[in-house]
């Protein structure tokens, strides 16, 4: 299992997964934010898990703010397993992509119950290609640019 992001920051969730992770027979890893890590590195990694998590946690100052959450749509591009909860855009960005479980916020059961049910769902050679292909459908450089060119066709 692999957290990527601001751990110490409340919003990211980083607590509520300390917790959810006591008393397991998994492991997390804690590398850092991506300017920490290099964004070289990250693939390097992202491959070192199976199951990314994104405990996120809604504040009335924060939310999510790209769909899906960039650290979200990094590793299920490396073929991860993803467990994110239904914040804001997390669950907007993600709704429907295979491989994605999603858990209520601020909640260490749900989020201990759904890693440990998608690391037994999902053996060390099991690669999730399918919501890999889903991300880069939707995210990847040919649809963002698509988008964007449809959005300025519009203007004028």
């Amino acid at each position: 299992v692999i957290f990527v992001g601001r751990a110490g920051a409340p919003e990211k969730g980083g607590h509520v997964l300390r917790q959810a992770e006591k008393g397991t027979d998994w492991k997390v890893l804690w590398p850092g934010d991506r300017v920490n890590i290099g964004y070289e590195r990250l693939p390097e990694r992202y491959n070192s898990a199976r199951v990314h998590a994104a405990p996120s946690i809604d504040t009335p100052h924060w939310r999510e703010q790209s769909p899906g959450g960039y650290a979200s749509l990094e590793a299920i591009s490396c073929g991860l397993f993803n467990v994110a909860t239904q914040s804001a855009s997390t669950f907007e960005g993600l709704n429907g992509c295979p491989g994605v479980y999603f858990v209520p916020q601020n909640n260490s059961d749900y989020l201990r119950w759904s890693i440990s049910e998608a690391l037994k769902a999902h053996p060390p050679e099991d690669v999730n290609m399918k919501g890999r292909e889903w991300i880069i459908e939707r995210y990847g450089n040919e649809a963002v640019a698509k988008k964007l060119k449809e959005a300025f066709e519009k203007l004028g």
